[in-house]
């Protein structure tokens, strides 16, 4: 039990976040998938998720984080 603490403590030390969002992909490219949307503000992005109705074409839902 003391080894598999060591171990998972040890993994968690190589655990990170992403620092940097990257906005290199296209809406078609981001179909069905959620995005993160970039604003003039770099503080504030928006959010959503892009999918394909059989009316509207693509279409996204989306919101604001901060």
């Amino acid at each position: 039990m003391k080894y598999l603490f060591i171990l998972l403590t040890c993994l968690s030390l190589r655990v990170s976040a992403q620092t940097q969002l990257n906005f290199n992909k296209g809406f078609i490219e981001s179909l069905d998938k959620w995005v993160a949307i970039k604003t003039p503000v770099d503080t504030i992005y928006g959010y959503g998720f892009i999918y394909m109705d059989v009316t509207a074409g693509l279409d996204s839902a989306s919101g604001w984080f901060v």
